[in-house]
């Protein structure tokens, strides 16, 4: 029966892959791969999994310095062996079963495999033999009897126990646990990761991450701004040489995973990390050549950095004229008059019967936060908070031409 012969396909460290042709059998779980190097060095390879389409997992016994895709793989048909006997006495060998002492080398032709099964029970001796470990002074003095344990240097019995000493843990933050009650219960129980940002969410987020998914689905371009939490992210680099990030995104409604390429990636990769809460400015575009949506990140930010005070440039108070004749505007006013601030407010009273709206500016800013409307949704006033533009995301130009390169 001819060797079974492969090819390298991919290299990641001490793991290797490597691919055989379509109907050729594929090496057993735990056999042993050789690979001759350019310099006649061999390497041994072990498989550890079929990963499908005709290759293996295998992990290298040694260096794979030198390794190249194409690179020829040869099954030795069995897994790794170890030399038996009386030669190996006081001999030392590495993990594949080569002499390293310098003396000479050890014949391995009849050698047993580190992986095998179990004696069968009519296979056990129950007579009294000597385990010989090889040194000298306890196989002639003291030696050891097989299938026992035994102390090497005795009086294990005779030590107090002494309780170990458990090293000091940090704290888990409040992320990590409301992540750890997540993944035992399935759900958020005491809080969202993003809670803490509702405001901020609830002010200047244009689509979920359920939308964005249905336009893509449905192949709808949007210009939109998100925000969440990356629950994973991992670096990777193009057949080209070009990096890019894969991460994964999760607000109140779902999950996404997006990429980042070439000049966004090297421009927002401080950025990608996990557990890092961040808003995400960016649009959609359907290239009609592949069939596809494509994305583009126009900016991202920490949350963390967003200042919610300054998110508003003005607030706009609705009134009637017999609002002003029942005083609900100086109502109005004293109460929101608890939270002062930068931003700019307006009562505007609009008067049906005669077209007109007349404008007063109060004297005192206003800090716009989630108290504020919560009060003004009980009295039931009517507002229009006006967005910074900062954080009224707009469509680039530049999309068209990243999509269609």
């Amino acid at each position: 029966m001819s060797a079974i012969k492969g090819r390298i396909s991919q290299v990641i460290g001490p793991v290797v892959d490597v691919s055989f042709e379509k109907g050729m059998a594929l090496p057993n779980i735990y056999d042993a791969l050789v690979v001759s190097k350019a310099d006649g060095t061999r390497v041994i390879l072990e498989v550890q999994s079929h990963i499908g389409e005709n290759a293996v997992r295998t992990v290298s016994m040694d260096s794979t310095d030198g390794f190249s895709r194409g690179l020829e793989v040869t099954s030795t048909g069995s897994a790794i062996k170890m030399p038996i006997g009386d030669q190996i006495r006081g001999r030392l060998f590495n993990v594949i079963g080569e002499a390293i002492d310098g003396i000479n080398t050890v014949d391995n032709s009849n050698g047993m495999p580190i992986h095998r099964e179990a004696p069968k029970f009519d296979q056990l001796s129950t007579a009294t033999e000597v385990l010989f470990t090889g040194i000298k002074v306890i196989d002639l003095i003291e030696p050891y009897a097989k299938g026992g344990k035994i102390g090497l240097f005795g009086g294990g019995a005779n030590l107090d126990n002494v309780e170990p000493k458990l090293p000091q843990v940090d704290k888990m933050t409040l992320l990590e646990e409301l992540k750890e009650e997540e993944e035992l219960v399935g759900v958020f129980l005491s809080k969202h990761p993003l809670d803490d940002f509702k405001f901020v969410y609830d002010s200047i987020v244009t689509h979920s991450v359920k939308e964005y998914r249905e336009n893509l689905e449905n192949k709808a371009p949007i210009v939109f701004q998100m925000m969440g939490i990356i629950t994973s992210a991992k670096d990777f680099m193009s057949q080209k040489g070009n990096p890019y990030a894969r991460f994964n995104f999760m607000d109140y409604s779902g999950t996404v995973e997006i990429s980042i390429f070439t000049d966004k990636y090297l421009k927002f990769k401080n950025l990608i990390d996990k557990d890092y809460i961040l808003l995400i400015q960016g649009q959609t575009d359907y290239s009609k050549t592949k069939d596809e949506m494509r994305l583009n990140i126009n900016a991202m930010q920490l949350v963390s950095e967003i200042d919610a005070m300054a998110l508003y440039k003005s607030v706009h108070v609705e009134m009637t004229p017999s609002d002003l004749e029942q005083g609900k505007h100086q109502i109005v006013s004293d109460v929101l008059s608890q939270f002062p601030g930068k931003c700019p407010l307006y009562f505007n009273f609009y008067d049906a019967d005669d077209n007109m709206t007349v404008r007063m500016v109060s004297k005192a800013g206003l800090n716009f936060v989630s108290e504020v409307r919560e009060m003004l949704d009980e009295m039931e006033v009517k507002y229009a908070p006006k967005l910074d533009e900062r954080w009224v995301p707009e469509r680039k130009d530049e999309s068209r031409r990243f999509y269609n390169s």
